[in-house]
């Protein structure tokens, strides 16, 4: 009997909703017959497109090479975001898998734009207007893909934005499933995290948000009966991060204009730069110009002497990234949330502002932050293979993938992380 895999990203989710999903039949369902790590240790900054990267390869940011959701551009406020699949340094769960006969479908997972995989349903760039979202799907797809199910996934372009993205991730897999049947699916859900952002992380809407997507689960749970897959199906559900309430957003950039450290013209345009703040939300990746070291000191004695002011609750530099966190890349400084501030990115907006919804990184709630701040993201996994169900209390983000790899009786070559034991 061939093994398969599905594992089910619903972004945001933390180890207090666990009990919401008993109270759900689908959820209910699975969580009967698996083990559960109630706490993932995750990668810093605790960003979607950077962690849903470790959950793919088992390694680190500084690995992996995908450190933020956007890429660096100063002065770009709507920077293109990490969406290549070329941009990831390290071998995927389904690239090793590959080497074993293994088919793999990815449906709106972060990073995975152009993979070599059979199946690609890539998610609408972020900044795509939405009336040409559709067209962007099916032109970041595999070709003919999207056309082959689009009578399926019609009605979904109806629905409000984040009820319609899952429920096409949903219709989508129930329609591989039934017609292609791939060997390993990974799904990213984020209406959760988009509740989250907007109405803050204990809200009660959250419980709304996971009754629909406990109907998106009865879809692909219908399908695994129908074909006679479920019981030859490891199912995993995942998460990336929890996220924290915040109040205010700081703008780095506007701090460093201020200082003579960034010119902008009349109209808000950035002219130069010594210092510039790339956000990650509630945290931020300051880059240093040529890496000037006399830049260096001025900035980080500045950072230090206004930590207040800025909600700076803690500094590191690139050195202290690297030894802590396994995160490096081209910037100097990591600055940390004070757990009440985030960082914005405009140049020309007031130095201090409330939060609004205008954007992730300076929402009511957002993440970014320290892996070991807050809620906790958490990982179940149902395994008709082993009459084993543990819980844990603790586990890492990458030690996803070379546990899932040896379920599916293979080894990961290149990870930073090892296989759960206690899950085997």
């Amino acid at each position: 009997m061939k093994k398969r895999l599905i594992v089910l990203s619903i972004d945001a989710m933390i180890e207090e909703d666990l009990k919401y999903l008993q109270e759900l039949p689908h959820f209910r369902r699975i969580l009967d017959d698996a083990s559960v790590v109630k706490k993932m240790y995750s990668t810093y900054p605790t960003l979607t497109h950077s962690i849903h990267t470790s959950i793919l390869t088992g390694c680190y940011p500084g690995h992996h090479g995908v450190i933020n959701n956007e890429l660096f551009m100063p002065g770009v406020p709507k920077a293109p975001w990490y969406e290549e699949s070329s941009l990831c340094k390290a071998k995927t769960l389904p690239e090793e898998a590959k080497a074993y006969g293994y088919r793999t479908a990815y449906i709106y997972w972060p990073v995975t734009l152009h993979a070599d995989v059979p199946w690609v349903l890539h998610r609408a760039f972020i900044h795509t207007p939405v009336e040409n979202a559709e067209q962007n799907v099916e032109e970041r797809s595999t070709p003919g893909l999207y056309k082959r199910l689009q009578k399926v996934l019609a009605p979904t372009w109806k629905m409000p934005h984040y009820e319609g993205g899952d429920m096409f991730c949903a219709l989508a897999t129930e329609a591989l499933i039934r017609e292609d049947q791939p060997d390993i699916i990974y799904i990213h859900m984020v209406m959760i995290d988009g509740l989250r952002h907007a109405n803050g992380v204990y809200s009660p809407k959250i419980k709304q948000g996971f009754e629909f997507l406990d109907g998106c689960v009865a879809h692909i749970l219908s399908a695994l009966d129908d074909t006679g897959l479920y019981d030859q199906t490891i199912f995993c559900i995942t998460s990336d991060h929890g996220q924290i309430d915040i109040s205010r957003s700081v703008s780095l950039n506007r701090f460093f204009a201020d200082h003579g450290l960034c010119e902008i013209d009349e109209k808000g345009n950035l002219l130069s730069w010594k210092a510039y703040a790339h956000s990650c939300a509630l945290s931020a990746q300051v880059y240093i110009k040529d890496h000037d070291l006399e830049v260096c000191r001025q900035v980080w004695e500045l950072l230090n002497e206004n930590r207040e002011l800025l909600g700076i609750g803690d500094l590191l530099t690139a050195e202290e990234m690297r030894e802590r966190y396994h995160s490096w890349g081209d910037f100097d400084f990591m600055v940390e949330t004070d757990g009440d501030t985030a960082f914005g990115y405009d140049l020309t907006c007031p130095l201090v502002v409330k939060t609004d919804n205008t954007d992730y990184r300076t929402s009511v709630a957002s993440h970014g932050h320290m892996p070991e701040k807050g809620p906790q993201p958490c990982f179940i996994v149902r395994n008709p293979f082993t009459h084993r169900h543990v819980v844990l209390e603790n586990g890492r983000v990458i030690d996803q993938a070379p546990t899932l790899a040896r379920m599916l009786d293979f080894r990961m070559t290149e990870c930073d992380g090892k296989p759960m034991e206690e899950l085997l």
